[in-house]
């Protein structure tokens, strides 16, 4: 069995980082409105309730978001066990079976050495994704998605991408 986690100890930056996106834009369009057009876009109570009811709907979404923070393979099973954590329904694990499964793999070069780097696994099975790693979204290194996907072809897994 092989074991790999997450590099990442806490979702937390991710999370105010994606929201503060989000709110920047938002305060953006606001400031601009203000200061700069008021013909173009009114800003009026309605909007100011708007923009905070979405802020406030995408914070809770990126804290509820389920994320996987550690890939166990059992290579004798053929299987591949994803455990996960969320802030509102707490942890949890589930398991796959690598038949009739496929892979696809995002990966970047690197400028200086020219070396492959994998960012982005998705694992297929009949059409669905049942298993996604990233490592901005769930802070898996590179060096680990790499290895993940080396194992994953020495179980004869198809590979795309």
């Amino acid at each position: 069995m092989l074991i790999y986690t997450t590099a990442r100890k806490s979702n937390w930056p991710y999370i105010l980082k994606q929201w503060a996106i989000s709110a920047g834009i938002l305060f953006a369009i606001i400031l601009l409105a203000r200061f700069f057009s008021k013909d173009f876009i009114k800003v009026t109570d309605t909007f100011y309730w708007i923009v905070s009811i979405f802020l406030l709907y995408h914070f809770i979404d990126l804290v509820s978001e389920k994320r996987v923070y550690k890939i166990v393979i059992d290579e004798t099973s053929r299987s591949i066990t994803q455990y996960y954590r969320s802030a509102f329904s707490g942890e949890g694990e589930k398991v796959h079976t690598l038949d009739k499964v496929q892979l696809y793999v995002k990966s970047k070069a690197s400028a200086a050495d020219g070396e492959i780097t994998t960012q982005h696994i998705e694992l297929y099975k009949s059409w669905r994704i049942i298993l996604e790693l990233d490592t901005k979204k769930h802070g898996f290194s590179p060096y680990t998605l790499q290895e993940i996907r080396k194992t994953l072809e020495q179980l004869l897994v198809p590979v795309t991408g």
